[in-house]
């Protein structure tokens, strides 16, 4: 699927009043979808509770983009952010959702590259949610050093 596609999806699934958006395996998308999705979380009507972007190589810039809209939204209750070549930039707004959605009850973001900084401050964030039921952080370096095989 490519941008275009993707955000004639957006603008239709507002008007349907979807709860789950799935659009895994999009590696193809740009910054205008990302943003356009973004835009799509300040839509009172828009009360989304699954996203999954799992394998869209989307990246640290695009992730703080839609993880600040979503923070704004309580009702989100599932977030996949796997494969996504996230880095240890990302840890703060994934705290930000963890900590301001109040139903979030999964978070995925394994298979990307959060080192021991990310991971440590995505832990100590987390110690007083009591929504949140899995974190999948599996596949990272959560112990290692960046740059280096540990």
């Amino acid at each position: 699927m490519n941008s275009e596609s993707g955000i004639l999806i957006l603008h239709s699934m507002i008007k349907k009043n979807i709860k789950c958006l799935d659009l895994s395996l999009n590696p193809l998308m740009s910054k205008k979808f990302y943003l356009e999705l973004a835009d799509t979380f300040d839509n009172q009507e828009f009360n989304l509770e699954e996203l999954h972007l799992e394998g869209n190589k989307m990246k640290d810039d695009f992730c703080e983009i839609i993880c600040k809209k979503i923070s704004m939204k309580p009702s989100m209750k599932v977030l996949n952010l796997s494969h996504n070549c996230l880095t240890d930039k990302a840890a703060p707004a994934l705290v930000s959702v963890v900590n301001n959605c109040v139903n979030l009850a999964e978070l995925h973001i394994a298979y990307n590259q959060i080192f021991s900084e990310g991971s440590t401050l995505i832990a100590n964030e987390i110690m007083e949610n009591y929504s949140l039921k899995i974190l999948d952080i599996s596949f990272n370096s959560i112990c290692g050093l960046k740059g280096k095989v540990a």
